[in-house]
């Protein structure tokens, strides 16, 4: 025997509407997307492809991303170079200084029916080249010169070399007054007789500092020294010296 159910059928309960969210993610997810190696496809098709898909082709803004990704890592590193080169890196002063200054040779005579000066002096310059930069001092031929009253009666040339990061350079730099300079100066010929001439000597070291390999700082550093030579003593009685540098450019 059978039975016939006649309660009424259960009404059937909607799905609940999707969020947002996923209603905004559905056309992506039912939509082909091709790479950008086959847009030229998508682009010849598209007219049979479903209106709803067309805005959903991805075609220059993943380049153009990257592009401005990379010019901003290039301006960025470009930005650290330059303040780390002039600040944490930034080159400081190379100094020279002289350490003594001793007489090498003095031999003076005087002739006096014609009141002529014959002076064969050698004047030893110790020098130190000190570079307290974390790049090394490369520095070019240098000169070293000895005046008398102001005329130049001197001249050597101090060879080029290299002072490491952080380091020193001792070098010994000899002047000698050139034969004839001071033979008819009646104010040297009054000196000899006095017992003491007054030199004054200065040298002069260009050269450069590289950091990072690319930012180049010239300088040049100078020193001058004003020295007592006694002649009857034949020794340095009184010697003063000093030191400058002069940074002449900055570029890369």
């Amino acid at each position: 025997m059978f039975h016939m159910n006649n309660s009424p059928p259960k009404p059937q309960i909607p799905n609940p509407p999707l969020p947002n969210c996923i209603s905004l993610l559905l056309p992506f997810l039912t939509c082909p997307v091709l790479p950008a190696s086959h847009q030229h496809i998508l682009s010849s098709h598209s007219k049979h492809m479903d209106p709803k898909c067309k805005h959903h082709s991805h075609t220059s803004f993943p380049p153009r991303r990257c592009f401005l990704i990379s010019i901003s890592l290039i301006l960025f590193l470009i930005l650290l170079l330059l303040i780390l080169g002039l600040t944490v890196l930034r080159p400081r002063h190379a100094t020279t200084i002289v350490n003594s200054v001793r007489i090498a040779g003095l031999e003076a005579s005087l002739k006096s029916p014609s009141l002529s000066l014959s002076l064969n002096l050698t004047l030893s310059l110790d020098i130190t080249a000190h570079n307290p930069n974390h790049a090394s001092f490369r520095y070019d031929e240098g000169s070293a010169r000895m005046y008398y009253r102001g005329q130049l009666v001197g001249l050597a040339a101090i060879p080029p070399g290299e002072v490491e990061a952080e380091g020193s350079v001792n070098c010994v730099v000899d002047l000698t007054v050139m034969a004839g300079r001071l033979a008819s100066d009646s104010t040297a010929y009054g000196d000899v007789i006095a017992g003491a001439m007054d030199f004054a000597t200065e040298t002069e070291i260009p050269g450069r500092v590289t950091v990072l390999g690319v930012f180049k700082h010239h300088m040049v550093s100078y020193t001058s020294c004003e020295v007592v030579v006694g002649v009857r003593s034949r020794t340095v009685e009184n010697s003063d010296c000093r030191n400058i540098v002069h940074v002449l450019l900055f570029h890369a």
